[in-house]
């Protein structure tokens, strides 16, 4: 209802609305698929994605969590990546449903995140071997899967991309509070 009273749409929107573990990320990897990285970077710069900005994307949210932190859990994925047991219970407790002490004396929690990790998802026999099927042809599934590992933009973009990037986003979060960690800098 919110979304019908205030948004403006354009012609150019895409909306992706779909129901939790029901395609989305591989419908949101289907709609980057007919670019190569060059134009992908290129329309990202320019601010032409299925959410419309990146910077202000984050931004509204990031805005919306500073206001109201218990309404908006606002978390990266290298916050993730790097501490991704404590980012579980923080998400457990956003929801209400925070680990018990005994849940997390029996490990339930660290048993979520080690079948979750990427690893275990890529090994997964349907995702090693099976293909879903496409209107015209079907793909392997194991096509979905990337490393998942902070800093794998080094092995895809080059580092004129990347200062690129970061200039703009500096630019953009510039006063906001919100900062993420320069691809730049971990390029030692």
């Amino acid at each position: 209802m919110v979304i019908k009273r205030h948004l403006k749409a354009r012609d150019t929107d895409v909306f992706l609305a779909t129901f939790p573990k029901s395609g989305t990320t591989w419908l949101k990897a289907l709609l980057f698929s007919p670019w190569d990285l060059g134009e992908a970077f290129q329309h990202f710069c320019d601010g032409v994605s299925l959410f419309g900005p990146f910077w202000e994307h984050a931004l509204g949210y990031w805005r919306w969590h500073v206001e109201r932190p218990e309404q908006v859990l606002f978390l990266t994925y290298e916050e993730l990546a790097a501490d991704t047991i404590g980012q579980l219970r923080r998400l457990a407790e956003f929801v209400g449903r925070p680990f018990t002490a005994e849940e997390r004396e029996a490990r339930v929690d660290r048993e979520i995140v080690e079948a979750c990790a990427m690893e275990s998802l890529a090994g997964l026999e349907v995702n090693r071997s099976g293909k879903t099927a496409m209107i015209e042809d079907s793909v392997a599934n194991n096509i979905f899967f990337r490393r998942g590992v902070v800093g794998d933009w080094k092995n895809h973009l080059t580092p004129e991309m990347a200062r690129r990037i970061d200039e703009i986003t500096k630019s953009k979060f510039r006063g906001s509070g919100f900062a993420l960690t320069p691809a730049t800098a971990d390029q030692n």
